[in-house]
């Protein structure tokens, strides 16, 4: 016999999951396949469906991966406002806590925005993989579903200048929220400093960041997307 319970879902380890109507969640739901024992099971045929809410979801029918995971593809809320909710059954029988479920909230209005841009597409760093920018992304989302409020746009006027010893361009353009602009580069070996961040420029009004940058170590990125670390390090 195989148990099936909840994991790794947004709702219970940072509060509600909440983002704006018809956009994707940034943690995907998950469940995690044990046996009786609490061993975590692989090759478990998993399938997603959207029960409430409207919306959809991508990758539907998964398996769980050696740590006993099935994670769904993606999950974008309906166009309205509401409650969304999805389900996640272990394919077959005999299964306890069968199926899953998982809900989420689709709010009206403006959002937290987080504009990330890379310095190497201004020539500075290294450019980062396809998973390292989809962790990136994923981060991002996470913290515009954390953040509940929006902060007034500005007009941001710089010359070009430094920020944490990374030469930033010139800008001028509104902001809506921050902007955060990602420099992977040799920081001071593997297993050192992984990373770090800090403001380039905040409002004067409350104190929040207009700009900033994060720094990594290319001597750890490897690594680090290849343990599954990479992620938790950027969030």
């Amino acid at each position: 016999m195989v148990v099936a319970s909840a994991v790794t879902t947004r709702e219970g380890r940072y509060g509600p999951l909440t983002v704006p109507a018809g956009t994707a969640v940034g943690t995907r739901p998950s469940i995690l396949v044990t046996d009786l024992g609490s061993t975590p099971v692989a090759g478990i045929s998993v399938t997603f469906a959207v029960t409430g809410g409207g919306g959809s979801i991508t990758g539907a029918t998964t398996t769980t991966n050696a740590q006993g995971v099935a994670t769904v593809g993606s999950w974008t809320l309906g166009a309205s406002p509401g409650t969304n909710s999805l389900s996640a059954t272990v394919n077959g029988s005999g299964f306890q806590g069968n199926p899953a479920t998982f809900s989420a909230t689709g709010t009206g209005g403006q959002s937290f925005e987080i504009d990330v841009r890379y310095t190497s597409d201004l020539g500075s760093g290294q450019a980062p993989t396809t998973a390292q920018r989809a962790a990136f992304t994923a981060a991002a989302q996470r913290w515009a579903q954390i953040i509940v409020g929006d902060l007034a746009d500005l007009v941001l006027q710089v010359d070009a200048g430094s920020c944490a010893g990374w030469n930033r361009p010139a800008l001028k353009e509104q902001v809506d929220d921050v902007i955060i602009y990602v420099l992977l580069e040799p920081i001071d070996g593997p297993f050192g400093v992984l990373g770090s961040a800090g403001p380039c420029f905040i409002r004067n009004s409350d104190n929040t960041a207009v700009m900033g940058v994060m720094r990594f170590d290319t001597a750890d990125l490897t690594r680090m997307e290849t343990n599954g670390t990479l992620s938790a390090v950027i969030q």
